[in-house]
């Protein structure tokens, strides 16, 4: 299998667990809570973020190992931050997404160390959000 057909096969596979997983916690949390606005706004943002790294990752777009990266940066705030309630179910997705980044940039012959930049200022990014969003929230 070549890597193109492994990275399209592994984005699939993350997409495919994103709505999976956003599926089955909406249901059994919305039994017992509220979702609106927040987590709900969270998890729609899981799932439109890894639909863009699946469109990038089938149409190999020029920009496809900075989208990439950027997602599975902000992926892995949400993992982090959300990891003492529902962000350890996504650290599958978080995986998957990175081999495919990975291989994309082997595949394309780019350097690393600048993706990894990018990886890092999503994550900062998504952090800053989401305490952002908790103040306005208040908690």
């Amino acid at each position: 299998m070549t890597m193109r057909k492994t990275e399209v096969i592994l984005s699939i596979i993350a997409a495919a667990a994103c709505l999976g997983i956003t599926l089955w916690l909406w249901g059994s949390l919305s039994a017992v809570q509220s979702l609106w606005p927040f987590p709900a706004l969270y998890l729609l943002e899981l799932i439109a973020i890894s639909a863009i790294a699946l469109y990038s990752s089938l149409r190999d777009v020029q920009a496809a190992g900075i989208i990439i990266w950027s997602v599975v940066g902000l992926f892995l705030a949400f993992v982090i931050l959300a990891s003492f309630t529902i962000g350890l179910f996504y650290y599958p997705v978080v995986i998957l997404f990175t081999i495919v980044a990975i291989l994309s940039d082997l595949r394309h012959k780019r350097k690393l160390l600048p993706h990894l930049g990018i990886f890092l200022l999503a994550a900062i990014l998504q952090t800053g959000l989401i305490f952002f969003i908790l103040q306005l929230i208040k908690f």
